[in-house]
């Protein structure tokens, strides 16, 4: 009789210890997601509140694509000198990992690739211009630009901006009568143009 009261006895304590056990036990979620790379211009860009705009309209505004015109390419009075024009546009901007800010030319300058070249080498038929972009981080303004050269491979890019950033991109425009080729000589007639394009990511 003792000894099958002992063998239940253990077999409740058993029992017991297993139950409490239950009662601390757990279980471990892992959740993962990924955020994409993004950078990109987030609004219509905008006539900068400070900074000279002289000689231009802006005919049409677009984070993908804006349109200047310079409104009097040549002075009116001879009809020969380049006028001196400026613009600057602010682009809300960001870009959630390290990145760079790049500026580039098509043509190198304003030219007219439909005009015959001037028959003699007293006229240029090409406009130079300084683009700079400038992107403000919190502690510093990374920035990228040129003077037109003629070279159409003509592109600069900034340091690399070490982290994630956003905030307003400055893009100025600013042409002078004294500016590279402007005042080697005339201007040819014809209908100047130039694209540049501002970019903002990785591996620019």
């Amino acid at each position: 009789m003792s000894r099958s009261y002992l063998v239940l006895s253990a077999i409740a304590l058993f029992a017991a210890q297993n139950a409490v056990a239950a009662d601390n036990d757990s279980t471990q979620i892992t959740i993962n997601g990924n955020a994409e790379e993004v950078c990109g211009f987030i609004a219509q860009p905008v006539l900068a509140a400070t900074g000279a705009q002289q000689n231009t309209t802006p005919t049409s505004l677009d984070a993908g694509h804006s349109t200047v015109v310079i409104d009097d390419l040549v002075d009116e009075e001879n009809g020969i000198t380049v006028n001196n024009a400026s613009i600057t546009l602010e682009y809300e901007g960001l870009c959630n990992h390290p990145h760079y800010l790049s500026v580039k030319t098509l043509k190198g300058g304003l030219k007219d690739d439909s005009a015959p070249a001037p028959l003699t080498s007293d006229f240029i038929n090409r406009i130079d211009y300084q683009i700079l972009a400038e992107w403000p981080t919190p502690g510093s303004t990374f920035s990228a630009g040129f003077t037109t050269d003629g070279d159409s491979a003509q592109k600069s890019i900034s340091g690399e901006v070490p982290g994630a950033s956003v905030g307003t991109l400055r893009v100025s425009l600013n042409i002078a009568n004294s500016m590279g080729e402007n005042d080697a000589g005339p201007v040819a007639a014809g209908t100047y143009s130039d694209t540049v394009i501002v970019q903002l990511g990785a591996g620019l």
